[in-house]
């Protein structure tokens, strides 16, 4: 799945190829994700962004759902994130 994240004039994109889920507020983890949590967040704002130590990317989105991308547990790409400029980060 990518998400896409606009920044007015320039644009982020994030490559997902692991497991990820949402938490609403005071909710409960959705997993799996369907359809409708991902699209239900169109439009939305990234309040905060952290890396975990164990590359896990934690997105709290501007209504205060979070979105988890877990690190895989293979050796292998768990997300893309595609910035401007054509430079890449693989994790």
């Amino acid at each position: 799945m990518v998400f896409g994240f606009d920044l007015g004039t320039q644009e982020i994109g994030l490559g997902v190829e692991s497991s990820f889920s949402f938490t609403p507020p005071g909710g409960r983890m959705h997993v799996p994700v369907e359809a409708s949590d991902a699209m239900r967040h169109v439009g939305s704002a990234v309040a905060r962004a952290i890396c975990e130590t164990n590359g896990t990317l934690v997105l709290e989105l501007d209504d205060g759902t979070v979105l988890r991308i877990s690190e895989g547990e293979i050796p292998y790409e768990s997300y893309n994130i595609f910035l401007p400029g054509g430079r890449q980060i693989i994790v």
